[in-house]
């Protein structure tokens, strides 16, 4: 059985986490096919937004899975040393060339978390569960910290990350951590639609937006209009604001 499916639906993607019977707990095979998913995703021009969710109804994801870590640790692996993916999921949403949304139902913990933090976009079922129990048992938090500071703000992170607690999706909608809670079964349906309306804009307006908001954390204002000039002199050049703003404005 694959670990994560793949399935298109016009322009958007659908990528499931397929571990059900392990709350799709990541193995290091689950890892590799994510990271060609995601590759999968940017390489296709057809394809504009991918919508990342976990099969069955019991978990996003719990995290990593303590027994094929275990069997990595016997085999030799160096638990010091993540996979390429966890090292590019640390950059946030920056990690994707193209828009992601996780639609989060049950639990979503430690790596779980640290997947969904790679997305542009949070939604989730009221049933949802978020935690990060590293603390507790015994490893630092170290990309995942800087992940939580720049979604909700140092307060929060600081209690999620260092009392280890679980978190309900009122909490989560509370502190920022996401866009928006539905009932169970209809976080799927919110994703799209974030997709949908994402997909309907003018893209290259899109990508050129999205660069410049993950950038500006690290760039003062002189540096962000100089870095963000020729991305909105090379969107402005293909003219397709012209044609939009005659049909937002209501005219013929």
């Amino acid at each position: 059985m694959t670990a994560v499916i793949f399935e298109t639906q016009g322009p958007i993607a659908h990528i499931r986490l397929n571990r059900p019977d392990a709350l799709n707990a990541f193995t290091r095979e689950m890892f590799d096919e994510l990271a060609a998913a995601r590759d999968r995703l940017a390489a296709d021009p057809l394809l504009k937004v991918g919508i990342i969710s976990g099969a069955g109804t019991r978990a996003f994801s719990a995290g990593i899975d303590l027994k094929s870590y275990s069997a990595d640790l016997e085999a030799g692996g160096d638990r010091k040393t993540p996979h390429p993916l966890q090292i590019e999921m640390a950059r946030g949403p920056e990690f994707s060339p193209k828009p992601l949304i996780a639609a989060i139902r049950g639990y979503c913990i430690g790596e779980g978390m640290h997947l969904a933090l790679g997305c542009d976009f949070r939604v989730c079922a009221s049933d949802a569960v978020f935690s990060l129990p590293e603390v507790a048992l015994g490893m630092a938090q170290t990309w995942l910290s800087w992940q939580c500071v720049r979604v909700m703000g140092l307060t929060a992170a600081t209690e999620l990350c260092l009392l280890a607690e679980k978190k309900d999706a009122a909490w989560a909608r509370e502190h920022r951590l996401v866009t928006e809670m539905t009932l169970p079964g209809h976080e799927m349906a919110a994703a799209e639609r974030i997709a949908q309306r994402l997909c309907s804009m003018s893209w290259p307006a899109v990508l050129a937006s999205r660069h410049t908001l993950y950038r500006a954390w690290d760039m003062d204002y002189a540096q962000m209009w100089e870095y963000s000039r020729p991305l909105r002199e090379a969107v402005l050049d293909r003219g397709d604001d012209r044609a939009r703003s005659r049909a937002f404005a209501g005219e013929s």
